[in-house]
C-alpha cells in the first residue's frame, strides 16, 4: 500500500533511500542551492519525527547519541528489532518515513526534530554544502547505492561459518523460516521455478551438504549442471541473488528475475553446442564471482550496488556466445565486427543482449524495474564497464591500473569508494578473476575446463581454414603445444592476476595459488594432453 501510494510522487526504489531524480541532477550541475531549496519544502510538507517509544528513548540515552541523524538513528532502529517486528510498529512507521524522506532531513540531527521551524532550517542551510558533497560517497551515505539494510559492519575476519543473516539466501517456502525482514521487500520463492520433491533435495544437497558449499571455490558446477537438469544457470544466478541479499536491498521483483535468469540462459549455448563458452561456465563465473564476494573475503569491499553489479555482470558477461573469438569476427569482418568497429566486439555483444533481455520485449523480464532513474542508469554503467573489462586484449592495461590503485588505496574499503574510477577497477578486476579462474580449481574440474577450452578452439581453427582466413593463436589443432599453451596462460594471464589479488585479501594465497602451482606442475609433466588428440 506505501508503494502503491507513494509510486506517482517518487520513482525511487521501494526499500531504497534515493533522492529523486531532480535532486541528483541538481547537485551534479553544482546547483545545490537549488536542490536545498526543494528539499526544504519537501520537509515542510512531511517532517520527520522519531517515535515516543521506549526502545527509542533507550537508544537516545547510549553515549555519543546527542549528534544522531535521523539516518543514523534509522541504523540503530533496524539493528535493534531484527526480524521480529510485531512490537514495533511505530519504529516501523517511522523507517517507512525515512525511506521516501529528502537527503537533507535524513542529515538533520534528531536533537532538532522539536525545536523550532526557523532553527531547523538554519541548520539544514548549513547543511546542504556539505551534504551534497557526502552524497558522492556511496560507501558512507549508500541513499542510491543500497536501501537502509545496507549498512556496513566492517569485519576483517568475517567467514562463511560466520555470516551474518543478511549474507544467507533470503526465501520463502513451506515448513521454511524467512531469512528476511518482512519489511523490507517480498518474500522470495526458494527455487526460481517450480521444482518437486525430489529435484528439491538433490539442489538443496548440492547447495549445501554434498561437495562444497555454495559458497566456496571448489564448488563442481558440472556435477550441479546435470542434477540441476542441465539448467545452471538458473538455479546459480538465483541463489547468487539471494545469498547477495539483492532481492530485499533494492525491492526486486521475484516473478520476473525468474524469467529472466530462465531466458538468459537460453541466449547461452548448450555444451553440446559450444564445448567452453556455455551456460556451464556462464554458471561457473557466477559461482566464482559469490565465492570471491564470501569465501575469499571481497564483499567488504562491495556496498549492495556493487554485489549485485557484479553477479549480474557475470551472468550477462558471455550472453549469445558462438563459441568464436575476437579474431575471428575481425578477420571475417561480420556483422558484430562492423556493428561494434573492431573494438571488444563480442563483450559490447554479451552486455548488449544482457540489457535487452532486461529492458526490452513485454516487460516480463525487468526485474529491477523498481529502482530509482539514478540506480538503474548506475548499475547499467557499472555492468557495461564490467563486461568490458573482461576483453583479453585489456589484460595487461587493466592489470597495472589495478596495481596502482592497490598502492594508493591500500586495504581501506573506504578509500577505495572515495574515488568512483578506483571501483570501476576493483570491480572489473574482479569479473576478470571469475571469468579465467578455471586453472586455479581443483585439478579435476581444472582439466575438465582445459579440455572443453582446446575443443572450442580448435573447432575455430577447423572453420578458419575452411574460410581461407588466418588461424588464431591456439586454434591449430596440428601443431599447438597443448601444454605450453596452458602453462602460458598460467604464467602471463592467472597467475598475474590473482597474486594482485592477495594484496586485498591474503586468503587467495591458500585457495587459489597453491591449487593454481598444482594444476601447472601437472601440464610440466606432460608431453601431450589426449590419448588421441586428432580425436578432438
Amino acid at each position: 500500500a506505501l508503494r502503491d501510494d507513494r509510486r506517482s510522487k517518487n520513482r525511487s526504489s521501494r526499500w531504497s533511500l534515493a533522492p529523486t531524480r531532480q535532486q541528483s541532477m541538481a547537485v551534479s550541475m553544482g546547483n545545490v542551492e537549488e536542490s536545498s531549496s526543494d528539499e526544504e519544502k519537501d520537509d515542510d510538507r512531511d517532517p520527520l519525527r522519531l517515535p515516543n517509544t521506549h526502545l527509542v528513548m533507550k537508544l537516545r540515552q547510549k553515549p555519543g547519541s546527542e549528534g544522531f541523524s535521523f539516518l543514523e538513528m534509522a541504523y540503530q532502529i533496524i539493528d535493534q528489532i531484527g526480524i521480529d517486528t510485531g512490537k514495533y510498529q511505530d519504529e516501523l512507521a517511522f523507517l517507512k518515513d525515512c525511506i521516501h524522506a529528502s537527503p537533507n532531513s535524513l542529515a538533520t540531527p534528531c536533537g532538532l526534530a522539536n525545536t523550532s521551524d526557523t532553527a531547523t532550517k538554519i541548520l539544514k542551510k548549513s547543511l546542504s554544502s556539505q551534504f551534497a558533497l557526502a552524497k558522492t560517497s556511496a560507501f558512507r551515505v549508500p541513499h542510491i547505492r543500497g536501501a537502509m539494510r545496507s549498512v556496513r559492519k566492517q569485519d576483517n575476519d568475517l567467514s562463511p561459518a560466520g555470516a551474518s543473516p543478511e549474507e544467507l539466501p533470503t526465501i520463502c517456502q513451506e515448513d521454511v523460516d524467512q531469512h528476511k525482514c518482512p519489511w523490507m521487500g517480498r518474500a522470495v520463492p526458494r527455487f526460481p521455478v517450480h521444482v518437486d520433491s525430489a529435484l528439491a533435495s538433490r539442489l538443496e544437497k548440492a547447495l549445501y551438504t554434498e561437495f562444497d558449499d555454495f559458497n566456496t571455490w571448489s564448488f563442481d558446477v558440472m556435477h550441479f549442471h546435470d542434477i540441476s537438469n542441465r539448467h545452471s544457470l538458473m538455479f546459480v544466478g538465483w541463489e547468487a541473488f539471494c545469498r547477495g541479499n539483492c532481492f530485499a536491498e533494492f525491492g526486486l521483483v521475484p516473478k520476473k528475475a525468474a524469467n529472466f535468469f530462465a531466458r538468459l540462459e537460453s541466449l547461452y549455448c548448450t555444451d553440446q553446442e559450444t564445448p567452453y563458452h556455455n551456460n556451464i561456465h556462464a554458471a561457473d563465473v557466477v559461482q566464482n564471482m559469490n565465492a570471491l564476494l564470501f569465501e575469499l573475503q571481497f564483499s567488504r569491499y562491495c556496498d549492495p550496488m556493487d554485489t549485485m553489479g557484479l553477479l549480474l555482470s557475470a551472468a550477462i558477461h558471455d550472453a549469445g556466445h558462438d563459441g568464436r573469438n575476437n579474431t575471428f569476427h575481425l578477420n571475417l569482418q561480420d556483422d558484430l565486427a562492423l556493428t561494434y568497429n573492431d573494438k571488444s566486439v563480442l563483450e559490447h555483444f554479451h552486455v548488449s543482449q544482457g540489457w535487452k533481455l532486461i529492458l526490452g520485449g513485454d516487460g516480463e523480464n525487468n526485474f529491477v524495474e523498481e529502482l530509482s532513474v539514478e540506480q538503474a542508469a548506475l548499475l547499467r554503467r557499472e555492468v557495461i564497464s564490467m563486461v568490458l573489462s573482461t576483453d583479453l586484449a585489456r589484460h595487461f592495461t587493466n592489470l597495472s591500473d589495478f596495481r596502482k590503485c592497490c598502492a594508493k588505496q591500500g586495504t581501506d574499503p573506504i578509500a577505495w569508494h572515495e574515488e568512483s574510477s578506483s571501483m570501476d577497477v576493483f570491480r572489473g578486476t574482479l569479473l576478470h578473476a571469475a571469468d579465467t579462474a578455471n586453472p586455479t580449481k581443483p585439478l579435476k574440474l581444472a582439466n575438465e575446463w582445459s579440455d572443453r577450452c582446446m575443443r572450442e578452439f580448435f573447432r575455430q581453427g577447423d572453420e578458419e581454414a575452411k574460410l581461407g582466413l588466418p588461424i588464431s593463436p591456439m586454434c591449430n589443432r596440428h601443431s599447438v603445444n597443448v601444454a605450453g599453451t596452458q602453462i602460458g596462460f598460467i604464467d602471463f594471464v592467472t597467475a598475474p592476476l590473482f597474486r594482485a589479488l592477495i594484496e586485498l585479501s591474503p586468503r587467495v594465497e591458500e585457495v587459489c595459488i597453491q591449487g593454481m602451482m598444482r594444476v601447472r606442475e601437472t601440464w610440466e609433466n606432460r608431453d601431450h594432453w589426449f590419448d588421441d588428440e586428432d580425436d578432438i
